[in-house]
């Protein structure tokens, strides 16, 4: 595993967008519109069950605290399935 520097508060935010991933531990995806963001996260979660339903596993989530505009996507996208 690579190491990557760890930034100080005033240096995060100085970090240009283009750069962040060489400073994240995780991957950073941008996205040019909010809703957009909320597309993708409500597609990522739908293929996580489906995948988690394919292999007989259960799948937990835990839902963390701030918007839930992606829950309204996700609805859609599950009732399209059924």
């Amino acid at each position: 595993m690579e190491s990557r520097k760890s930034l100080q508060w005033k240096e995060m935010l100085q970090v240009p967008p283009e750069k962040l991933n060489e400073y994240s531990l995780t991957p950073i995806r941008i996205f040019e519109e909010s809703d957009a963001m909320f597309r993708y996260l409500a597609r990522f979660i739908a293929d996580l069950i489906k995948q988690s339903n394919n292999n007989g596993k259960t799948l937990k989530i835990g839902w963390p605290v701030g918007p839930k505009k992606h829950l309204l996507y996700l609805v859609r996208i599950i009732n399209l399935l059924v």
